[in-house]
């Protein structure tokens, strides 16, 4: 068996009447492809009234992609190719639009790599479900999650083999000044390292431009533990 990308449809899986349809110069592929964040702005130009409540609805559901740090995704990915939190934020917006209520609805992590201003997005979005007369059940670490929570449940007394019990139910208050390891955690502020292990050299990296990269000037410090961070999904190294 071999696969191949189709010469007619280059991939797309539609018909040539479907890819000769098109709204402001892009057909239906084009604007699948496109990263989410620009489909979203690209939406946001549209202005035709006899389709308005559909624009405003498919406006809703791409601002909320973005809002929830899953702008870099583009509406043709496969389902498969998407991560645990990925699928589960997706499956989240998806509800959002939904008409049903009183639904009892589990996450496992959903904040699971997501950039600190992301997580915000992500209560909101939990809240939005909550609001609408469901039953939000999350199983989170993230203090900022934990923090909106109507109800908190703290199994322990420790991790793995050494849990299995509930150590503490109550309210986010009542857990922070619990006893247990999680209100510990909430309550705790560690410090800044004083002083840091000088770099026995610097590695430079010049006008490094491989995939994602524009022209990157960069001096790497030797003989230390170097952390590179990203704005997730956005390619932008801090």
């Amino acid at each position: 068996m071999t696969f191949t990308t189709c010469p007619n449809c280059g991939g797309t899986r539609l018909s040539e009447a479907a890819r000769a349809s098109r709204i402001e110069g892009l057909n239906i592929a084009d604007a699948s492809a496109m990263q989410i964040s620009d489909l979203a702005g690209w939406v946001s130009g549209l202005d035709e009234p006899s389709v308005a409540p559909l624009l405003a609805a498919l406006r809703e559901t791409l601002d909320s992609f973005v809002e929830i740090g899953l702008g870099y995704l583009s509406l043709d990915r496969p389902s498969g190719t998407l991560s645990g939190g990925e699928a589960q934020r997706t499956k989240m917006i998806r509800h959002l639009g939904s008409a049903l209520t009183d639904v009892t609805y589990v996450f496992d992590e959903p904040t699971i790599g997501l950039h600190p201003h992301d997580v915000q997005q992500m209560n909101d979005l939990l809240l939005r479900l909550r609001d609408k007369g469901n039953t939000v059940l999350v199983v989170e670490h993230e203090p900022e999650a934990i923090a909106i929570a109507d109800h908190v449940v703290d199994l322990g007394p420790g991790a793995g083999t050494g849990g299995g019990e509930v150590v503490f139910e109550g309210t986010v208050e009542g857990l922070r000044s619990s006893d247990t390891f999680t209100g510990a955690h909430l309550e705790d502020r560690a410090s800044l390292k004083r002083s840091v292990r000088p770099p026995a050299g610097m590695l430079e990296v010049r006008g490094a431009s491989t995939h994602n990269l524009r022209d990157v000037d960069l001096d790497i410090p030797l003989g230390v533990l170097v952390v590179l961070t990203a704005w997730p999904g956005r390619g932008r190294a801090r």
